[in-house]
């Protein structure tokens, strides 16, 4: 009776260690908004170096609706590109974070002192050709006449496992810039590796 005992604890330990890796596994595979957010904050809030935008007043819009080209990504040689330019071998880690690319929200990095606006829900009223309209009005009220009609849309970035590169897009209302961030010795690179222009 003592072994049985002895044999069904071990047996229930056994199952809650596998239980417990399991979870880990899982959650190295995810990239989260937080961590995005983060990193967002650390690579704008550069605008000495890196300068990807302007200023800290430049207004965000908290959800791209142009989105990723996934149409880019439709063989298994786009793929293989973007592997090589990740320096990511994990192909699944890679193609889960395509497969959540919806409309990423930046809003947190409100707090952080972007100007982060709600545009989805405020432009759904609007006509598109009346967006630019929209956002110099915007930017007047804010007391920044001189980003006239300019504002960004941030795509969710795709890192890799070792999150030291990561592919970030930052689009415009008529065109869009692909880049690469490498981290070195402490600081980020950027290299531009694409774009697109109506």
């Amino acid at each position: 009776m003592r072994y049985l005992k002895l044999f069904l604890l071990l047996i229930g330990f056994v199952f809650i260690s596998c239980k417990d890796d399991k979870s880990r596994i899982v959650n190295d595979d995810l990239v989260s908004d937080q961590e995005c957010i983060q990193f967002l904050n650390e690579v704008l809030s550069d605008t000495v170096n890196l300068k990807l935008i302007p200023s800290k007043r430049i207004i965000i819009s908290n959800c791209d609706f142009h989105r990723w080209n996934l149409s880019a990504f439709e063989n298994y040689s786009d793929y293989d590109f973007l592997y090589e330019l990740l320096e990511e071998k994990d192909t699944v880690f890679v193609k889960n974070q395509i497969d959540t690319l919806k409309c990423f929200r930046t809003t947190e990095l409100k707090n952080f002192g972007f100007q982060v606006y709600d545009f989805k829900k405020r432009l759904d009223k609007v006509e598109y050709d009346s967006i630019p309209k929209e956002i110099e009005k915007i930017n007047i009220s804010n007391g920044n006449p001189e980003f006239g009609d300019g504002f960004i849309m941030i795509q969710r970035p795709i890192f890799n496992r070792k999150r030291d590169k990561i592919l970030l897009r930052i689009d415009y209302m008529t065109s869009g810039i692909d880049y690469l961030l490498s981290k070195k010795n402490n600081s980020w690179e950027k290299k531009k590796v694409g774009g697109w222009m109506e």
